[in-house]
């Protein structure tokens, strides 16, 4: 995961020494700007778009704090820097991701920024999965599409290329004419974005494309294209039997 940050800090020496320790650290965090005050990093966040934030408390006009609190609905998370003890506790009371103190150590800096990186991570997973429940619908049923998040990409997914869906142990096996996908979203979770279109919820780990229905058999047993059979519950066959009727 790459993360992208910035540094503000009125401390010259400090904010290099933080660069560089970040550097060789954690080759995976992107600097994509400095600051020397409050004023520089406002600034600095109007033109980036940041995950992480190291910010200095100890600043002439305005401490770390006071530069928070004017920023509305800020969404990164953020890392203090500190050579005072007491400031400590106020961080954590404003939930912060963590604090290090000054002079900054490789094994503090390491597990502040370890444990943000989990929050951003979280962050983006909840991003995933409002993009999972919202479909791509247009008028033609032929041009209808579900966003799928898979672990580094968003798949769209033609509803009309989806034959059958299986639950097993949290994930979901989408099985497609020309290609299966997993993915880490459960059974239920597709069942709620599928149910408006022509799919059913055959059994508790199974969901269904009606239209790829060759046969049923009365023991309960649906037979779709290329000869896949899904199991029916016994106490869904009365509505499962009615869906077919209303095709």
């Amino acid at each position: 995961m790459n993360v992208k940050a910035v540094i503000i800090d009125d401390e010259r020496a400090s904010r290099l020494l933080l660069e560089s320790k970040l550097s060789r650290l954690l080759p995976n965090i992107e600097i994509v700007g400095i600051a020397d005050s409050a004023d520089a990093g406002r600034a600095l966040l109007l033109r980036e778009s940041v995950d992480l934030v190291y910010l200095d408390i100890s600043m002439p006009k305005e401490t770390g704090f006071e530069f928070l609190e004017k920023i509305p609905n800020p969404s990164f998370e953020v890392i203090f820097v500190t050579g005072y003890n007491e400031y400590a506790i106020d961080a954590i009371n404003l939930c912060a991701i963590g604090y290090v103190m000054k002079p900054i150590s490789d094994e503090d800096i390491l597990k502040a920024t370890l444990n943000a990186f989990k929050r951003v991570e979280e962050k983006n997973q909840l991003l995933r999965n409002k993009q999972l429940l919202q479909n791509i619908a247009l008028k033609n049923d032929s041009s209808k599409k579900i966003a799928v998040p898979f672990e580094n990409e968003i798949i769209f997914l033609d509803l009309n290329n989806i034959l059958y869906c299986k639950g097993k142990g949290g994930y979901t096996n989408i099985v497609c004419k020309d290609k299966n996908f997993m993915s880490s979203y459960s059974i239920g979770t597709f069942n709620s974005l599928l149910d408006k279109y022509d799919f059913f919820s055959t059994h508790k780990s199974y969901i269904v494309n009606l239209a790829y229905i060759s046969s049923y058999k009365k023991e309960g047993i649906v037979v779709l294209s290329d000869e896949y059979e899904v199991p029916v519950s016994n106490r869904r066959k009365k509505d499962f039997l009615e869906a077919l009727n209303h095709l």
